[in-house]
């Protein structure tokens, strides 16, 4: 964070070197990051990789940049998408740690689990200890819930998101009917699946946007582009325009990146 911080105060004062430098820098972190098998490593990394590429965006549009500086930041962005790591890896060590979780409940710790807020309100209403009998009544059927989705959720890893949608979608479906279940699964319902499903597409939107970034990167360049063809998210190609003066990449959503990637032309 520190180091994006430093990009910026570069990029105010027009110093391309200094600025170039930070990319360097805070790239290897989001790489250490994203390889980790561990997914709060890995929403460290997506959220730090989308203020590295606002960086860039404004670094590209300093009058002292040159052609080398652009080559320099593309050759940082393909790094990162040469050592993209397997997300199968980090969602299985999400299933241990929610396994954990579960064993936490059977043991009598499920108030420990929630937020102060939460946990005080409960609390206040006099429900705390009967909630987590509750919840310890059901554990085990709460468990079977969680993992025949987390199982479903990781054989879908080795598809683009786009083509995982109809089977996530009818997974958003299974949780939301599941509050009329006799024994309603609360743990997996409402404290472990809910960040995983957002953690899926975060991570997919991170990778549009740097694929975004790299075709742009590249037609700026007039070197070969990577083959990047369409979005991981939509599914829909991308457009990738050009003149004399700019370059346009089209084609990521708005959650990505609220418009068109523009590079001026060195």
């Amino acid at each position: 964070g520190l180091e994006l911080i430093a990009g910026l105060d570069a990029a105010s004062r027009d110093d391309a070197a200094s600025c170039v430098a930070a990319l360097s820098y805070a790239g290897r972190i989001i790489r250490l990051l994203a390889e980790e098998e561990h997914l709060v490593a890995r929403m460290a990394a997506v959220d730090l990789r989308e203020k590295w590429l606002h960086l860039v965006e404004r670094f590209v549009r300093q009058p002292s940049v040159q052609r080398d500086d652009l080559t320099l930041v593309f050759e940082l962005l393909m790094r990162q998408m040469a050592q993209w790591p397997v997300e199968e890896a980090a969602w299985v060590t999400d299933r241990a740690i929610g396994l954990q979780t579960f064993e936490l409940v059977r043991q009598g710790h499920y108030l420990s689990l929630l937020s102060k807020v939460e946990s005080d309100e409960l609390t206040a209403e006099g429900m705390h200890l009967i909630k987590a009998r509750a919840v310890q009544r059901y554990i085990d059927e709460d468990q079977v819930f969680y993992l025949d989705i987390m199982r479903r959720l990781i054989d879908l890893q080795r598809f683009p998101y786009f083509e995982r949608k109809k089977v996530l979608d009818s997974i958003e479906d299974q949780i939301a009917a599941a509050e009329q279940l006799e024994k309603y699964p609360q743990v997996a319902v409402e404290i472990l699946l809910p960040n995983t499903l957002l953690g899926l597409k975060r991570i997919a939107d991170d990778r549009a946007r740097c694929e975004g970034w790299a075709l742009a990167l590249a037609k700026a360049l007039d070197t070969t582009p990577p083959v990047y063809v369409t979005n991981p998210v939509s599914g829909y190609p991308y457009q990738v325009l050009g003149n004399e003066t700019m370059v346009e990449v089209l084609g990521l959503t708005p959650e990505q990146w609220p418009q068109a990637i523009r590079i001026p032309v060195r």
